[in-house]
Order: C-alpha cells, then sequence, then structure tokens
C-alpha cells in the first residue's frame, strides 16, 4: 500500500464530569481507498438527519464524485446541488465539501468497523 493513500480524521471526545483527569482525548479514524466501501443512504440519513436526496448527494460525494457530476447523475440542476450542499453543510456542522466527505466516511467507517 502507497502511504500517501491514506485518510486520517481525528475527532474531539466529549469530556465526562466524572472524568477526574481532564484530559483531552480523540480518536482517530484511518482509511484506505480500497477498504472504502459506499456509505448506506439510510446510514447516512440516521447519522445525520439527512432527507434521501441529501444523502443521495453526500454518498456521491464521499466516493468521489464532483458536484457537477452528481447534479448529471442525479438529473438535477446544479443550483438544486448548492441547495443540498448548503443543507448538508448546516446539518452535518461543516462548510467545506473536504470536511463533509471526512465525516460522511468517518460516520460510515464508526458503523462499518470489520
Amino acid at each position: 500500500m502507497d502511504a500517501g493513500t491514506v485518510s486520517a480524521l481525528a475527532c474531539a471526545l466529549p469530556t465526562r464530569k466524572s472524568d477526574q483527569s481532564c484530559a483531552p482525548a480523540l480518536a482517530l479514524f484511518l482509511s484506505t481507498p480500497e477498504r472504502r466501501g459506499p456509505a448506506p443512504q439510510t446510514l447516512l440519513m440516521e447519522l445525520f438527519g439527512l432527507t434521501p436526496a441529501e444523502a443521495r448527494v453526500a454518498g456521491a460525494l464521499a466516493n468521489g464524485a464532483r458536484t457537477v457530476d452528481v447534479a448529471k447523475d442525479l438529473g438535477v440542476s446544479q443550483t438544486t446541488i448548492a441547495f443540498h450542499m448548503r443543507n448538508l453543510f448546516q446539518k452535518t456542522g461543516t462548510n467545506r465539501q473536504a470536511d463533509l466527505v471526512a465525516l460522511i466516511l468517518a460516520g460510515a467507517m464508526m458503523i462499518r468497523s470489520d
């Protein structure tokens, strides 16, 4: 495996009031393209509260599609994709496409661990 193909996502974990150390904690998710499968739409809908259309757009982006290609594949305008993207950013707390894709991939990895 080429070391350049590994994706990493670090997420801060919430601290518990009962934890006396108050030490920061994080989760690190590593993924390689050959081990990554498409994120199921139902999973994306449940994890992030997405509509079916938003889940289709999010899944396509997570699989590497460009927004222009997503619009073409779904038979909608780029304006419609932009509308879905705005909703995706709002529902996931992200503001960049790269962050959105990383979050989608991490969510799928958390649920589908081997």
